[in-house]
């Protein structure tokens, strides 16, 4: 009869354990999924420091996330920070091989930079990961360009064409055509 009381007990504090920690893991969720809306929020309201703000807090609460660190590197980017929001997106394409938008996006700023031959690895990086991401195929053609590599260029120019996409063909074409 002993037995049974403390075996009862037992289960008993088990149960109350596990019922507290699915209780803190429902609360831990319902703030981070607040943070996110009130950071998407400020973000679409151009309060990019509040964004910031809640980013930095949800990334301290899931460092592993790579969307959360893609998302504060766009709020950085937004404030001008840009070392750090390459510094983010750099981290969120180490968290996750396949997240194609972090490298398109790290190939635009690239760009903007002038850094030619990065914006070109992390072009080529998200089309090998979608070889119909168009943005990426223009990126890498203006890169060709700004690199003086025309023949390359062409063949974007002509990627364009076979694919139906004019206006990123006539984008392309112009871009070459100021260079000339």
């Amino acid at each position: 009869m002993l037995d049974t009381q403390l075996i009862i007990g037992i289960a008993a504090v088990v149960s109350l354990y596990i019922a507290y920690d699915l209780l803190m893991a429902y609360i831990v969720n319902n703030k981070t999924d607040a943070l996110l809306t009130a950071a998407a929020n400020a973000y679409d309201n151009c309060r990019y420091q509040e964004c910031k703000k809640c980013m930095l807090k949800i990334v301290r609460r899931e460092p592993e996330n790579a969307l959360f660190n893609f998302r504060l590197g766009m709020a950085y980017h937004a404030l001008g920070q840009v070392e750090a929001a390459i510094s983010c997106l750099a981290e969120a394409c180490r968290l996750d091989p396949k997240y194609i938008d972090t490298r398109a996006v790290l190939s635009e700023w690239y760009y903007e930079e002038a850094d030619y031959w990065r914006s070109m690895l992390y072009a080529k990086q998200a089309i090998e990961l979608d070889r119909y991401n168009y943005d990426a195929h223009l990126l890498l053609g203006k890169c060709c360009v700004a690199l003086g590599d025309t023949r390359a260029a062409d063949e974007e120019v002509e990627f364009f064409e076979e694919s139906g996409q004019d206006s990123y063909a006539y984008e392309l074409t112009e871009c070459m055509r100021k260079k000339q």
